[in-house]
């Protein structure tokens, strides 16, 4: 685990509170919200995008979409300024904030499998109609690309109508899920549980992503966090694993006798 990695007493107690989490010792009320404060720094508020953006250094670039509606005779119906306030689920914002330095995200394919949806970069230039990137996840880690303008259709089950959006296919990632989490060592983690956990060890992997308390800080609108453990996903995972050392066993004797 991670808290190995420090060695010292303050990490060895993190340890022991992380397995009590995961195996959903610490107490948790009615509800299955448990106290986390041994586990974390809780603050009462939350950064916001703009906040993250001002600790980059840099000039703040605002690039802002063309929006419009395929027939120019209903743009009397759907006024660009309409059209501008909308945020459909998969595209950029209207008026989208970058710096030189900080994360995106692609949000579609753009020449696949190095520049796939959902592949990460850090912006290395901005320009008036190109942005200039470095890929840090997938096949293409490391490759330096050009990012340009293209045209988003939002689907009708977010839009009752059809409008036009132009505009970069990125979006600023400072966070990730917790599932997308799994796997990786970081140097501080904030946990942000405005919407709680619902699945079976979530919180448990979004504090193991580091190894000293001192280094985890959650953001929790009761200043608890809801702890989802099935015991019964624990019970088989521990028999699961009896069977293959006594089968392991068996048959390294097997070999040798």
């Amino acid at each position: 685990m991670r808290a190995h990695l420090t060695g010292d007493v303050g990490s060895a107690e993190f340890l022991n509170s992380l397995l009590a989490l995961g195996e959903g010792i610490i107490p948790a009320d009615t509800n299955g919200f448990v106290n986390v404060q041994g586990l974390s720094t809780v603050v009462t508020t939350p950064a916001t995008l703009r906040q993250l953006l001002e600790t980059v250094p840099g000039v703040l670039h605002a690039y802002k979409s063309a929006d419009r509606t395929p027939d120019p005779a209903e743009m009397a119906n759907f006024p660009v300024e309409f059209l501008n306030s909308l945020h459909p689920a998969g595209l950029p914002p209207h008026i989208l904030e970058l710096k030189v330095e900080i994360p995106v995200i692609l949000l579609r394919n753009l020449r696949p499998p190095k520049l796939c949806n959902g592949i990460r970069m850090v912006i290395q230039a901005l320009h008036p109609n190109i942005i200039e990137a470095k890929i840090i996840t997938g096949c293409g880690k490391g490759e330096q690309v050009l990012i340009p303008r293209m045209h988003f259709y939002p689907s009708d089950a977010d839009v009752p109508f059809t409008f036009r959006r132009s505009q970069f296919p990125v979006a600023t990632c400072f966070a990730i899920t917790i599932n997308k989490a799994q796997r990786q060592t970081l140097s501080v983690t904030g946990v942000h549980l405005e919407e709680q956990c619902f699945s079976h060890g979530q919180l448990y992997v979004a504090f193991s992503r580091v190894g000293r308390r001192e280094d985890v800080f959650l953001y929790s609108p009761s200043q608890k966090a809801k702890n989802v453990i099935f015991s019964l996903s624990l019970s088989l995972s521990l028999s699961l694993s009896l069977s293959l050392s006594l089968s392991f066993i068996i048959s390294f004797h097997s070999d040798f006798s």
